[in-house]
């Protein structure tokens, strides 16, 4: 089995300065070219959340067939590097994760809704998973925000904010029902970049995760040559000063890496 990583690079306008800026000029009519593809030498099961930092990736991923949570790290080359198991008992699907700069934040839940997930801090040094507290609800995504987590629920129906300890912050139900969010990532200030999809549609979407407001809708209709949503598994980005990167890994199997430009 083979797995591609999937790139989306966004060529931010001259005028952008700012990922949120740059953010804001992309919509339903922003032409893709594909530039650069890159394969993932490794069987990565069902990709679920995706971290890029310095020189390597971070990939979470669950095996439903063996029930095991699995944290991947691969260099530029898409060649393994670790494979950490991630869960306990039930709670083995791990979900969308973001960076603080120190270490990785990753929800593994049960796979289904309502029901019960551990939060765990995987320090950079040691890739030693670390259980931080657990939750009465799936949450599939996380996301750091200003020395907070902010989480979103299975259908990204709510959204909780705690401090990194645990504690319940806010609690908020989400009134969109544009995508279900599968992966979600810190841009500035209060604002979270989220993609995902529902049964009609993919996108990405600038979302304040504490309060529900959205900033910046973007709907997409990219496709893989097999016909697979671009934005169906986990997405991160990074911000070079003058254009917005987007890294996605949409298939489960055999897969491309596609670095797209507008």
């Amino acid at each position: 089995m083979r797995l591609l990583l999937l790139v989306l690079l966004v060529t931010a306008h001259a005028w952008a300065d700012s990922p949120l800026d740059a953010l804001s000029h992309l919509s339903r009519s922003t032409h893709w070219t594909i530039v650069q593809t890159i394969p993932l030498h490794f069987p990565a099961f069902h990709p679920q959340g995706l971290v890029r930092h310095q020189d390597h990736f971070y990939l979470t991923s669950v095996d439903t067939q063996a029930h095991q949570g699995h944290l991947f790290v691969f260099d530029s080359t898409g060649q393994l590097q670790t494979d950490v198991p991630l869960g306990r008992g039930d709670d083995y699907h791990p979900g969308g994760i973001d960076c603080d700069g120190q270490a990785l934040w990753v929800p593994v839940a049960e796979y289904r809704p309502d029901s019960h997930a551990l939060i765990y801090r995987v320090d950079l040094r040691t890739l030693r998973p670390e259980l931080q507290f657990e939750v009465n609800d799936h949450v599939g995504a996380l996301s750091c925000v200003n020395h907070q987590l902010q989480g979103a629920t299975w259908g990204s129906r709510r959204f909780f904010t705690w401090t990194v300890k645990g504690h319940l912050l806010s609690q908020v139900d989400n009134r969109s029902h544009y995508i279900d969010f599968q992966d979600c990532k810190h841009v500035e200030g209060p604002w979270t970049l989220c993609s995902g999809l529902s049964e009609t549609i993919e996108g990405l979407e600038v979302v304040n995760l504490r309060t529900g407001e959205r900033l910046i809708q973007v709907p997409m209709t990219l496709k893989t040559p097999a016909d697979v949503p671009m934005l169906r598994n986990p997405m991160t980005w990074e911000w070079t000063g003058d254009r917005l990167r987007l890294y996605v890994v949409p298939e489960d199997d055999a897969s491309t890496l596609y670095v797209l430009e507008p």
